[in-house]
């Protein structure tokens, strides 16, 4: 029986190499796919949060409050634009990687915050806090890079025209998913 002599140490050492090289390709692997699902997972949260009845009607009421004037930002705004000053955190942390985040709210921070720019100096003069709201203009920032580097047109609202397909949009988008353009079509029609 060569096969278990001293001959064949090297053969042994060889094979327990090859195992636990193997076993660390697999950690390595379980290792990132439970990262993936960690992201996924804060994704869909994300989305759902950003979907809730309670956001919609923020995203409502700011946007029909911005197309009458381009130029307003409330205590409503602050409370939408919030959200996107916690996802910038996480970003920033690395709880959520950037990518995921331009993947699928780039549109719109790019937008919110495009529109937001005067309200959210105006309210760092106001009360005199330079960092208010920082994170979200960080990422705002952050998203517009990667759509550059994507060579893809950063949005840019000079006035209200640029600002309208955006409010319309959202306008739209907050009625269907909170079931108000249903609601007022059957009420017409009852009427």
């Amino acid at each position: 029986m060569a096969f278990f002599s001293n001959e064949s140490q090297w053969f042994w050492q060889a094979l327990g190499t090859l195992i636990v090289g193997a076993s660390l390709i697999a950690l390595y692997h379980q290792v990132r796919l439970q990262r993936l699902s960690g992201i996924v997972d804060s994704m869909e949260k994300l989305t759902l949060l950003w979907n809730s009845e309670n956001q919609l009607k923020l995203r409502l009421s700011v946007c029909e409050k911005l197309s009458k004037d381009i130029n307003y930002f409330g205590n409503d705004t602050e409370e939408l634009l919030e959200l996107f000053e916690r996802v910038g955190a996480y970003v920033k942390i690395g709880a959520i990687p950037e990518f995921a985040i331009w993947e699928v709210f780039s549109w719109y921070i790019d937008h919110y915050y495009e529109i937001s720019r005067a309200g959210l100096t105006e309210l760092r003069i106001h009360y005199k806090d330079p960092l208010l709201f920082e994170n979200f203009e960080w990422l705002a920032v952050k998203l517009n890079n990667i759509s550059r580097r994507k060579n893809l047109r950063s949005v840019v609202i000079n006035n209200k025209s640029d600002a309208e397909k955006f409010l319309n949009g959202e306008i739209n988008t907050a009625r269907v998913l909170l079931g108000v353009e249903h609601q007022e079509k059957s009420k017409f029609l009852s009427d």
